[in-house]
């Protein structure tokens, strides 16, 4: 019996190490405990996943002044190359520049002459990972950018999601991280749901933060 409990022990005492290591990673970068925000967690809450026609559509422009259509094109282009790339990872898993892009990750198009370039997001999204543990989905999207003078109209859009859990499940952003799918009648989030708004919310936050920084 005592050497049931000491091998318990060497298993639960790695996992319990983890769970704080996670949650300090994830406080640092959300200032959340866990993927479960309060109330008060207000960039995911209600009215923060926009929807357009039904669908959920992120967009938000990207102010460049002083600088041209073309010299926007050429930096947002190198930035869409890289992040974009089929296979291709950056970074640790719990930081918030990390992407791990499975092999349908492309930039579609790219047209200098009318400012635009379209992008096949594909990746993994981590919820959490530990030696025994991997909880995670594929993620795909389509982020176009409409370039001009002095800005960027960024749209992110198309979000699908397949869970590999026991048995792939495959999601469409529709039906898993709106206000009406996530939301309890009392304004509380689902937990089930949650994981991915957050998820979500944080790529798109992201996406966006890369790209500011790839056009200064």
């Amino acid at each position: 019996m005592k050497k049931f409990f000491i091998s318990l022990l060497a298993i639960i005492m790695p996992l319990c190490l983890f769970a704080q290591n996670f949650n300090s990673s994830l406080r640092q970068y959300t200032g959340k405990k866990g993927f479960y925000p309060q109330q008060e967690d207000a960039a995911y809450l209600k009215g923060m996943v926009p929807e357009r026609d039904g669908k959920v559509v992120f967009s938000e422009t990207i102010s460049v002044p002083g600088k041209t259509k073309d010299q926007i094109y050429a930096a947002a282009a190198g930035w869409a190359t890289l992040r974009f790339t089929a296979n291709s990872a950056r970074g640790e898993w719990d930081h918030p520049d990390f992407f791990k892009n499975t092999e349908y990750a492309q930039v579609r198009s790219a047209n200098k002459e009318s400012g635009s370039i379209t992008c096949q997001g594909a990746e993994e999204m981590v919820f959490r990972s530990a030696a025994l543990i991997k909880d995670y989905c594929n993620i795909t999207y389509t982020v176009d950018l409409d370039i001009k003078d002095g800005a960027v109209n960024f749209t992110m859009k198309s979000i699908q999601y397949v869970y590999l859990g026991s048995a792939s499940e495959h999601m469409t952003a529709e039906e898993y991280i709106t206000d009406a799918e996530c939301f309890t009648k009392k304004g509380t989030l689902r937990k089930p749901f949650a994981k991915f708004r957050v998820r979500t919310i944080d790529l798109k936050y992201d996406l966006v933060k890369e790209l500011t920084k790839a056009l200064q």
